[in-house]
């Protein structure tokens, strides 16, 4: 190459640098897919805060799970499935001791290994684990809404 060439030359590793950016894109692309698909708790407290008034009625609760597609019920018995490792629901939720008149709740599982993908109930992710995810919201003696509780359980690792 003569020197009066206008051509400009990059150094080689350059090359080796877009060559690996361009093979690790998609691979970033789809580990952030995989991490945000379906229902994470962050969106559950998300959806909740934007779509939920405070001190709701069980009633709205009700609509809101029906409008997402989850199924629901709900239990007179404030912690319903018991203690949440060394803590009940109430505990977890920061209501400690009030009174409440029950609970309604959803539970969210994780994908099924092979479920067959055009399955459209809501699954949890919860990261890159096999796990759950369950929504609480307590109701009080009024049938108002005093708090709610997102709770992810992982099964393994």
């Amino acid at each position: 190459m003569n020197e009066n060439s206008s051509a400009r030359r990059f150094p080689p590793w350059v090359g080796s640098l877009l060559l690996v950016a361009g093979c690790l894109t998609p691979v970033v692309g789809w580990l952030i897919y995989e991490n945000n698909r379906a229902w994470t708790v962050g969106k559950i407290e998300h959806l909740i805060r934007t779509e939920l008034r405070p001190n709701c009625s069980r009633e709205d609760v009700e609509a809101w799970f029906e409008k997402h597609g989850l199924k629901h019920g709900f239990s007179t018995d404030p912690n319903g499935a018991g203690m949440m490792g060394d803590k009940t629901p109430l505990m977890l939720a920061g209501l400690g001791d009030k009174e409440i008149s029950g609970t309604a709740f959803a539970h969210i599982e994780g994908k099924v290994f092979g479920e067959a993908e055009g399955n459209n109930r809501p699954r949890a992710n919860v990261g890159w684990l096999n796990g759950s995810i369950t929504i609480r919201f307590f109701i009080d003696k009024q049938g108002r809404v005093i708090g709610h509780l997102v709770y992810p359980y992982v099964y393994s690792l």
